[in-house]
């Protein structure tokens, strides 16, 4: 019995040490490179590091990192699915995510409201088509992208309400930008006449 027991010592010795090197281990990084870094194994919280991926992005002059790849942002209070670094900065001031004055996003818009009459307002401008119109569900926390088309073009003799509704709030002569059929793989320019703008 007293040799079993003799016997048992040293493993448990040996077990002791163990956990001795590694709570050792554990105290040395984190006094010597921060607690930080122990931080997102405890915490779902990730604002800090998607902030800092976002200003890796812009020092890095990666223009797809910072406006097209997309993050999951998760805070005390909500979760965000598919956010750009663009959105958060210009959308979400909360986290301060910096604006990176070397990178624009310019065929990226945000609109407040999932209605489709808005998202026809914001692809209503010329200047809008072909840009994704980026949409975001408050409800689901989710991010969407809404990509603009190029109107229908008017046809002759066709249906004079084509015409009208395509120069909405525009003047006789303005240009706009439209299809003549859905397989056109470019735009053709319609002049809007005066009977288009007084229907």
């Amino acid at each position: 019995m007293d040799n079993k027991r003799g016997q048992g010592l040293p493993i448990s010795t040996i077990i002791l040490l163990i956990l001795g090197i590694v709570i050792l281990v554990f105290l040395i990084i984190g006094f010597s490179a921060g607690w930080d870094k122990f931080s997102s194994y405890f915490s779902k919280n990730n604002v800090k590091d998607v902030v800092s991926n976002c200003e890796i992005a812009c020092s890095t002059n990666s223009q797809y990192d910072f406006c097209s790849a997309q993050r999951t942002l998760v805070s005390d209070t909500e979760k965000l699915s598919q956010v750009t670094c663009d959105f958060l900065n210009k959308q979400r001031p909360t986290y301060a995510v910096a604006g990176c004055a070397s990178i624009t996003c310019p065929e990226f818009m945000f609109v407040s409201s999932t209605d489709p009459a808005a998202l026809t307002a914001a692809c209503a401008d010329n200047q809008n088509v072909g840009k994704q119109v980026q949409v975001y569900y408050l409800d689901k926390g989710v991010l969407k992208n809404y990509l603009c088309n190029y109107p229908a073009c008017p046809v002759t003799g066709g249906d004079p309400l084509v015409a009208k509704n395509l120069c909405s709030g525009k003047k006789s002569q303005d240009k706009i930008f439209c299809l003549d059929s859905p397989s056109s793989s470019a735009p053709s320019q319609y002049t809007c006449t005066d009977t288009d703008v007084k229907l």
